[in-house]
């Protein structure tokens, strides 16, 4: 079994999904699988791509398909049960073009017709956040040019920034070539140059912001990032 990306927690469950769309569960408050207590993601002919966590459900994006699962307190098989009244016909890219950020989820999709875009899921409901430009460049480059992208994301000046990187493999290696930046208060798309150890463009590979604390809003204004090359940055946002 090839496991997607992601997994989660949820109710002291552990949850895991694979590249065939099945939902694996631990045992409650445990780390131990087992080979009955599992559910699929099957209302597509697709194959799993990221386990998220959206309001309290598992979210299991698919090559086709987005499907969404709640913990029904099952006795036997697995404890998740699927939702029925919400599903999406759009389906995730890559397991590295997506974002996390609290209850939303930033990712590059695809739709039936073979457009891709950046979607944002919010209170169950997906909305495009790309403009037609950059959903027109994402589509040619992944399509036609072997370029790959990756999201991420940081908080700066009072904003979360949603952080698209364009990166080629070579030799199995990530080589970023561009990062685009979103404002996800703005909704503005931009680019960022800065001047830090030779660096002209910004290439974000994860970031994670700080938090607990005595104050969480004052955690909050940091975090700690890591670019392609390893390097390791820290960012203080006093202006929240």
């Amino acid at each position: 079994t090839t496991l997607a990306h992601g997994g989660i927690e949820l109710d002291g469950y552990i949850l895991v999904m694979d590249e065939d769309g099945v939902i694996y569960n631990s045992d409650s408050l445990a780390v131990t699988f087992s080979a009955t207590s599992l559910i699929t993601a099957e209302r597509e002919n697709d194959k799993g791509v990221y386990l998220g966590k959206h309001h309290e459900h598992a979210v299991a994006f698919c090559t086709r398909s987005i499907e969404f699962f709640y913990n029904a307190g099952n006795t036997s098989g697995s404890p998740l049960s699927r939702r029925r009244d919400v599903f999406y016909n759009v389906g995730a890219v890559s397991g590295l073009a997506v974002w996390e950020n609290g209850d939303d989820t930033y990712f590059i999709g695809s739709s039936k017709p073979g457009q891709m875009a950046v979607y944002k899921l919010s209170n169950f409901q997906l909305s495009i956040v790309s403009n037609e430009g950059i959903s027109a460049y994402i589509t040619e480059n992944i399509v036609q040019s072997d370029i790959y992208f990756r999201l991420s994301g940081l908080r700066m000046m009072g904003h979360d920034i949603l952080v698209m990187t364009q990166y080629i493999l070579d030799n199995g290696e990530i080589v970023p070539k561009l990062s685009f930046w979103y404002d996800t208060v703005t909704g503005r798309w931009f680019f960022l140059k800065i001047a830090v150890n030779g660096y002209s463009y910004f290439p974000l590979i994860g970031f994670a912001k700080r938090t607990g604390g005595q104050n969480e809003t004052d955690s909050a204004k940091a975090g700690d990032g890591i670019l392609h090359t390893g390097d390791v940055f820290s960012v203080s946002d006093t202006l929240i």
